[in-house]
């Protein structure tokens, strides 16, 4: 519940910014479902009331174009548009140029190939607390509006991609046509660097996968991190949302490509491992790659129009370095 509010307050932003930010088209809704060999077989595009097909969604679609055609791949790619019909989900095929369906997207995700089903994970490291509070903010913040579309969202992950595919998929948090017509792929996390290598990480799967995915169609990825003020995994982060920590929370962008990664991995388990208690690799991120975009939780209109500027140019020359220990002086736990 708490993944609601940030990733909502992501959206606000970048909603802001494309609505003051001239040729700025941003889509919501993209994933990547995997094979049972791990190739990105499948592609989904989820709509909703809020977040329609749109110029970003075309050119998205025109560069797998590239994966349709190419003869030396050796997978099949498939893409797929998924909608909401009253309490079902139906979708429609990307085929001969057009889309073809409608069907239910159970069905067409029983009938794909060299896939293995399985069940739907159980979220054991959940904290009934910290649910409440995430419910009392969205109330504080008035989005509960937003609420039955990123509820359909998670449920599309975690009930039907991981459920027929027998494999995580990955969800876009976000991607943007540029101006000059270039597309980027945003990825949001709130987190705070890892306690003893003092560094950050990104999972190997599914985002670092993703990133070399996405690269291959020529789409560079931008890494967002809202760091909290307290680094402390047993307090819930929505406790911190309060008028005393509000200026002790910090923004960092990262232009993540083949030279961002020091080379060296990170192992998380059990409750250090999100809310499925399980084991993970994380690649770690060169320090020197990190930039101060912001300090404090509100981003306002000269956050934005940073953030508005690194996303247009895929540029962050104009953004201060930070390392671990600036990062420790903005903030107020280490």
């Amino acid at each position: 519940m708490d993944a609601f509010v940030f990733e909502q307050l992501f959206r606000e932003h970048l909603q802001k910014i494309a609505s003051l930010s001239a040729g700025l088209c941003f889509s919501f809704g993209w994933h990547i479902g995997y094979n049972r060999f791990g190739n990105s077989a499948f592609w989904f595009r989820l709509e909703d009331e809020t977040n329609p097909w749109n110029s970003c969604d075309e050119k998205i679609l025109s560069k797998l174009e590239v994966f349709f055609c190419d003869p030396k791949r050796k997978v099949k790619t498939r893409c797929f548009k998924v909608l909401r019909d009253r309490s079902s989900l139906i979708a429609y095929e990307w085929t001969d140029s057009k889309w073809v369906g409608p069907k239910f997207l159970s069905k067409v995700l029983s009938d794909l190939p060299d896939i293995v089903e399985s069940t739907v994970r159980d979220m054991d490291n959940i904290d009934g607390d910290a649910s409440a509070l995430a419910i009392q903010r969205l109330r504080e913040r008035r989005i509960a509006s937003t609420l039955p579309a990123l509820s359909v969202q998670r449920r599309f992950m975690n009930c039907m991609l991981r459920r027929y595919l027998g494999r995580e998929g990955t969800d876009l948090d976000a991607v943007v046509l540029a101006p000059d017509g270039e597309l980027r792929y945003i990825e949001f996390k709130r987190k705070f660097p890892a306690p003893r290598a003092k560094i950050f990480g990104l999972d190997e799967y599914p985002h670092v996968k993703t990133m070399r995915t996405l690269a291959s169609l020529g789409i560079g990825m931008l890494h967002l991190i809202l760091v909290n003020p307290i680094w402390d995994k047993s307090k819930p982060p929505l406790g911190m949302i309060v008028p005393e920590l509000e200026d002790k929370w910090a923004w960092l962008i990262a232009n993540l490509n083949g030279d961002a990664f020091t080379g060296e991995s990170l192992q998380t388990v059990g409750k250090d491992s999100g809310q499925r208690n399980g084991n993970r690799t994380q690649m770690q991120i060169r320090w020197d790659c990190m930039h101060l975009l912001h300090s404090g939780l509100a981003l306002g209109n000269a956050g934005r129009e940073k953030l508005a500027d690194a996303i247009s140019t895929g540029s962050l020359l104009k953004l201060p370095r930070i390392n671990y220990a600036g990062l420790c002086n903005v903030t107020i736990e280490r």
